[in-house]
């Protein structure tokens, strides 16, 4: 039997949770939490099976995103719970890999019948839905970290920003435009939300790209009622939030207790801020249709995550814009 191994090196935005994983060359490629304390990057998941015996399993889960590379060393193999997202959530966006389609199953992998492509379960019924229609509650794992949004008002489009790389490239030469109030949607009714694949969302995440919805923080509330507003002073506190400077520019938060990923601020861009999708509690479902219109024509930053995860953003990009051209038909657009 071969005894020959290879080794990963996985890392974290401020590298203080770096390690190097030793693994069967045998083990390749991988199927497809634990996280730093002072960047929040997720490294690691210890995972068991759901089932009542006396010697349960236990496997442990890396991050994909902390890793050097995944190409070659990474297989993607399905969507799981996915009747978690009750509109489908990621898994309408990323359909296959290198022409190998990726299953989704409501649940563990292989249990039930995988749900279909634009599967849509019943909405969630929560008080806060019926008490607050015009608000969406975004919470973390612990609520440790819980704010509330509002619809797009007069007040959203009174700061104005440059223009964002998942609309317009960074690296594009040509002159752009002037700053505007770009993230304002659907004839004002939504906020702009998109995928970014940079190295630092990457890092600080320990996945492959974030979802960020971009929000004005004249639109975010600490309470429903709107008595407690959205911090003014910088780095942001309030709950469990922690905050990492991940450059001159730029400052990440997170949920100290649990890790969620929650904002992402920029020094140059004040009164708007980029609000993790994933927070989102929307009575439809993960993807938060209702409030959000997702930017399928480019994921930001791609160039970034080619180099290491060409066949993994490749098929991010197919996916993310047959899911856009669909939506266009189904909404007469």
């Amino acid at each position: 039997m071969s005894t020959t191994t290879k080794s990963l090196t996985a890392t974290c935005l401020c590298d203080a949770a770096a390690h190097t994983i030793t693994l069967p060359s045998s083990s390749f490629p991988l199927q497809m939490s634990h996280f730093c304390p002072q960047c929040g990057s997720h490294m690691l998941a210890q995972c068991q099976k759901d089932d009542q015996s006396s010697s349960v399993e236990v496997t442990w889960a890396v991050a994909t995103g902390t890793l050097e590379s995944i190409e070659g060393v990474v297989e993607v193999a399905s969507h799981i719970f996915v009747a978690d997202t009750l509109d489908g959530g990621f898994a309408d966006f990323l359909r296959d890999v290198n022409g190998q389609g990726i299953e989704r199953w409501p649940q563990h992998s292989g249990k039930n019948e995988q749900l279909p492509l634009h599967w849509r379960g019943p909405e969630r019924s929560k008080p806060d839905h019926a008490k607050h229609p015009n608000l969406l509650h975004a919470h973390c794992k612990c609520e440790g970290v819980s704010f509330y949004i509002s619809r797009p008002s007069a007040a959203s489009a009174e700061v104005t920003a440059e223009w964002p790389d998942v609309i317009i490239p960074e690296h594009d030469t040509r002159e752009k435009p002037p700053p505007a109030a770009w993230w304002l949607r659907g004839n004002g009714t939504k906020y702009l939300a998109g995928l970014c694949t940079c190295n630092s969302c990457r890092l600080a995440a320990g996945m492959e790209w974030v979802q960020w919805a971009f929000i004005p923080t004249a639109n975010i509330s600490l309470d429903p009622e709107g008595r407690n507003p959205f911090p003014f002073e910088t780095p942001f506190s309030f709950g469990t939030l922690k905050h990492y400077r991940s450059s001159e520019k730029a400052t990440r938060y997170f949920c100290g207790t649990c890790g969620a990923s929650v904002f992402w601020s920029g020094d140059e861009r004040p009164g708007l801020i980029d609000v993790a999708v994933g927070l989102l509690d929307a009575a439809e479902g993960a993807r938060a249709e209702n409030w959000l219109e997702w930017r399928t024509e480019r994921v930001s930053y791609r160039e970034d995550a080619e180099p290491r995860a060409e066949s993994l953003i490749q098929g991010l990009e197919k996916g993310l814009k047959a899911y856009g051209t669909e939506s266009e038909a189904n909404t007469g657009a």
